[in-house]
């Protein structure tokens, strides 16, 4: 395959020998290095165009500089071959015109100042154009740039004649280093120790690698599973090979990318072991901005110092007269040392988001539901869903639903979708969303609109709608196996559009659902011959979603098997994982190290801690189902695990069992994380491990907390600032999980007092204790099971006043609250008065722990109220500490008041 790249020329200067006292008039402008600064927050944030070519982005604080050897770099071929035989080969060797804009919109960024180049030219005719430009943030100001195409012929250069048509396949936007900088230490540089990694769609890993070891990858053969995972390609020699999908020694990411340090690198890489600590080293995040033109990678070496970006063209062909797409815009931001609690991507994908409408918060969360497939998968009825909706409309309380999703399973085929399969939905579609919201719920429908299976209707009525393979006018394109082969549809065809359509359509308007699950959505751009060659596989994507979200008008859109960065704007909901499963890891035959599209637990509870990020800034994340029933192969700490990791994330919470075989330990716990906070935790361990164990959520009546916060939960007057954590054993055996000092200091620095101590309320075993953390290490140690999690609440004592530490009714220890007044005597004595508005589960036991500032020996001074009654017997002393008494009260009967006075 052919490249060409841009670089500017050096040209000679010298003097003329005949009159030496002459000196040579001045180059033009852009032959000389270039420079354009901006200043944010008093720090220096420099592009510099050398004049040997490329580019380098640097700023003031950070110790990183990127270097990009290219500004551009396109393989192509002649339309006439195969698009993979170079017909013509293009060398830029100057730059024809720079220009500075000045200050420019870009839509969901603002006002951003940006400088264009004009690249010499024209290859085939066409002029590339890169527009770069700084985004000012308080913390930095990341580098945006993209590639836009004029005609040679309208140019200032002289008239080319018309282009023949030709084959673009790859732009390469950065091809560079990851350096040093030279103004921080260049004597013990901070290098990069691990690269965050996410694949192309919902059902790939998403992670962090230490630098050197291998990337997690599918364990499939590609002709399985290729196609669940092709997203953009770089050029030859770094592409896909035949068996992983990867080459050996380089790290490749759809879409986006972080590469950071752990802050004590400049001895080597520490690897997984590496202890979450209070500050880390510097990072940097690439990526693009959108999907819309094309799909992207990022790759970096083995040792996170070579770096690319590369947008596929997908062997588009651009017609003689034609301009090819503009590239997506990409995003380069070099950050300082973080501390291990910030959001290293949150710059990037809050950009992200608002450049492309996320349609988020959704107007109306699908916060809890039941999905019918992971106990009946395709063996499903009418009277399978009604005896669910009975069993969910007598758990009102303990699982407040509110969405039922009719799965897979009622068609006949895939793509014949108002093909009933017979006798089994007497009241057909219509009828059964109809009795699915009389019982409360919302309906759902699941639907890969698509999708068509092989001896479908569909397909055999109109195989020119099947996207092709490469080369081939009749073999269908590969989609994978998801234990059936099927075929992808085109949707560069608009007679496949007006079917889709059609389809989602009569799903809303006729049948009456009001949330659809559109599942295998990547189908719609498989790798192959489409009926307009002149699109790129992210642009069909973009035809397809844009053509369901017009159908679906405001139905609530969970997408699913869907292209992440593609989609954005257009779902409300979306699965940030491959399926889940009745086993913690794939079992035989199956290869259990499969780290990417199997289903199991393990990659369920990994994406949705690793893409928790994406929630509530993109979409409404869909970690999957959660399995309660005792009929699994799952261990009570795994289950606790998938509750746990859910509830943390603040994802949809759907389960999808045979609601009659759950029992009600387990529906109990299900009832401690109802409702869901809307609130995502923070994974701490984000970029250190590949699978995070430990998460921070914030809980506070704080209103400047909140505001400073992502993971901040809102909670009522009087109850103060606390911190709650998850924390995971994802080991196959025994092991103690540590609470860093850092995090539980984060959770007192908000207005709490600092050393006092802190309330210890331990939420899956039920129990209080004590933590000592004046002065000397914080050593908090949490024994867990083999795949086991607890959820761990510590809050600040603070002396003097009475406090509300929690309750059994929700993992929070403060959304079961509606109001809390503590009251302190001017000498002695108090009171505390908790109205709550949850309510134990029927015919249970909630208990509430409160902590009374008075000595053990004064212990007879505590008198109970329950709803204005004195409350003999129904409390006891749990705890003494330092600063006085930890009581618990017993807690019955439907959203009860609790008056404490001593």
């Amino acid at each position: 395959m052919g490249v060409f790249s841009t670089k500017k020329s050096k040209k000679s200067t010298s003097s003329s020998d005949s009159n030496p006292t002459l000196l040579p008039p001045p180059p033009p402008p852009f032959l000389l290095p270039y420079t354009k600064s901006v200043r944010n927050d008093g720090e220096n944030y420099d592009l510099t165009f050398p004049i040997s070519g490329g580019w380098q982005y640097k700023s003031g604080t950070s110790e990183w500089v990127v270097k990009s050897e290219v500004i551009l770099s396109i393989s192509y071929a002649s339309v006439e071959n195969s698009a993979s035989t170079l017909t013509k080969t293009w060398n830029s060797e100057e730059i024809e015109k720079v220009e500075e804009l000045g200050e420019q919109d870009i839509h969901g960024i603002g006002k951003v100042t940006m400088i264009q180049l004009t690249l010499s030219g024209p290859v085939l005719g066409l002029l590339p154009v890169v527009t770069f430009g700084f985004v000012p943030l308080p913390l930095s100001c990341p580098l945006v740039y993209r590639v836009t195409w004029s005609s040679s012929s309208t140019s200032s250069s002289s008239p080319s004649p018309p282009p023949p048509s030709m084959v673009l396949h790859t732009a390469t936007l950065l091809k560079g280093s990851l350096l040093p900088s030279p103004d921080h230490h260049p004597d013990h540089p901070e290098l990069p120790t691990h690269i965050y990694t996410t694949s192309w769609q919902s059902w790939g890993f998403a992670g962090t690698t230490a630098r050197g070891k291998p990337q997690p990858r599918h364990a499939l053969p590609d002709v399985f599973a290729g196609s669940f995972h092709r997203g953009g390609e770089a050029p030859p020699g770094l592409s896909r090979d035949a068996w992983t999908g990867r080459n050996e020694g380089w790290y490749c990411s759809d879409g986006f990318a972080a590469i950071t340090s752990n802050g004590n690198s400049s001895h080597g890489c520490h690897g997984e072991a590496a202890m979450v600590d209070s500050a880390g080293g510097p990072s940097l995040v690439l990526g693009m901005l959108s999907q819309r033109s094309n799909f992207s990678v990022v790759t970096a070496d083995k040792d996170l110092e070579t770096i690319a970006v590369h947008s596929s063209y997908d062997g588009c062909v651009v017609d003689a007269g034609e301009l090819p797409e503009s590239t997506d815009l990409c995003w380069v931001q070099l950050l300082e040392p973080q501390n291990y609690n910030d959001e290293i991507m949150a710059d990037y994908l809050d950009a992200l988001g608002k450049h492309n409408n996320a349609r988020c918060p959704p107007k109306e969360p699908l916060s809890i539901g039941w999905c019918s497939w992971y106990d009946y998968y395709e063996k499903i009825s009418e009277e399978v869903i009604i005896n669910n909706l009975k069993k969910l409309q007598s758990s009102k309380g303990s699982f407040d639903a509110n969405v039922v999703v009719v799965d897979d399973g009622y068609m006949t085929s895939w793509g014949d979708w108002d093909s009933l399969k017979p006798g089994l939905f007497p009241s057909g579609m219509k009828g059964l969303a109809s009795s699915i919201k009389e019982a409360g719920f919302k309906p759902g429908v699941w639907l890969a609109p698509f999708a068509a299976d092989k001896g479908s209707q569909i397909a055999k009525d109109h195989p020119e709608w099947i996207i092709k393979a490469q080369g081939s006018s009749t073999k269908p394109a590969n989609s994978a196996n998801c234990a059936k082969w099927f075929y992808g549809l085109d949707a560069t065809n608009p007679e496949v559009i007006e079917h889709v359509k059609k389809i989602v359509k009569r799903a809303v308007d006729e049948w009456g659902f009001q949330v659809l699950k559109l599942d295998f959505l990547y189908a719609s751009c498989l790798k192959g011959e489409r009926a307009d060659k002149g699109v790129t596989r992210a642009q069909a994507y973009g035809k397809a979603m844009a053509a369901l979200r017009e159908a679906a008008g405001d139905a609530f859109i969970i997408g699913c098997g869907a292209p992440l960065l593609g989609s954005v704007g257009y779902v409300d909901g979306m699965r940030i994982s491959a399926d889940t499963g009745p086993t913690f890891a794939p079992t035989f035959p199956m290869p259990w190290w499969d780290q990417a599209n199997l289903p199991c637990l393990r990659s369920m509870v990994r994406n949705t801690l690793t893409r928790s990020q994406l929630s509530h800034r993109l979409w409404h994340n869909d970690p999957d189902c959660i399995l309660l029933r005792d009929t699994t192969k799952l261990s009570e700490e795994e289950v606790v695990s998938a509750i746990t990791v859910t509830a943390m994330s603040s994802g949809m919470l759907l389960l999808s069992d045979d609601l009659s075989k759950v029992g009600p330990s387990r529906m109990k716990k299900i009832a401690m994380v109802n409702p869901p906070t809307n609130v995502p935790a923070i994974p701490l361990d984000l970029h250190l491990r590949k699978m995070p164990t430990l998460t921070q959520l914030i809980c506070t009546d704080d209103d400047e907390c909140v505001k400073g916060h992502r993971n901040a939960l809102k909670v009522e007057s009087g109850l103060g600032t606390w911190t709650v954590f998850g924390l995971h054993n994802w080991e196959g055996r025994k092991a103690t999980v540590q609470l860093p000092e850092g995090g539980v200091k984060m959770g007192r620095k908000h207005g709490s007092v600092v050393d006092h101590g802190h309330h210890c309320f331990y939420v899956w075993s039920g129990k209080y204790k004590y933590i000592n953390t004046l002065g000397g290490a914080l050593d908090i140690g949490v024994p867990l099971n083999a795949h086991g999690s607890e959820i761990v609440v510590m809050k600040p004592v603070v002396p003097g006043v009475g406090q509300y530490i929690g309750s059994t009714m929700h993992f929070t220890c403060g959304m079961e609250v509606k109001s809390c007044k503590v009251v302190t005597g001017e000498e002695r004595g108090g009171e505390i008065e908790v109205e709550f508005k949850k309510s134990p589960i029927a015919g249970e036991t909630a208990i509430a722990f409160f902590f009374a500032p008075i000595p053990p020996s004064e212990e007879e001074r505590i008198i109970i109220q329950i709803n204005d009654k004195a409350a003999f017997n129904a409390h006891r002393i749990v705890a003494s500490v330092p600063e006085g008494i930890v009581v618990a009260v017993k807690v019955q009967g439907q959203k009860a008041k609790i008056n404490l006075v001593w």
